[in-house]
């Protein structure tokens, strides 16, 4: 399996340490170019909304568990991963 992340363009996902993070752990990028997320509505109500709930999740659990830590890049990444994992994959 290829792990793709699909993002929209806001700034913010093309950090430049973001996209070194991705490549480094080998996740591929797909950006999808503003004024057209309305495309992937079905699959934002279908899918991604369940996706956000777990990620959430996650975040609020390491959280508690790492009081007053930094989370880094990569330990969102590895949040992401287990997201899909959980979620996405789960799914299929």
């Amino acid at each position: 399996f290829e792990l793709v992340l699909v993002m929209d363009v806001l700034a913010q996902h093309f950090n430049d340490v973001v996209l070194f993070e991705a490549r480094r752990c080998g996740i591929k990028l797909m950006f999808i170019p503003g004024k057209l997320t309305w495309l992937c509505q079905p699959f934002d109500t279908h899918v991604l909304s369940l996706y956000k709930r777990f990620l959430r999740r996650i975040y609020l659990k390491y959280q508690m568990d790492h009081a007053n830590a930094e989370i880094s890049i990569l330990q969102w990444i590895l949040f992401i991963r287990d997201t899909i994992a959980d979620v996405i994959n789960g799914q299929i």
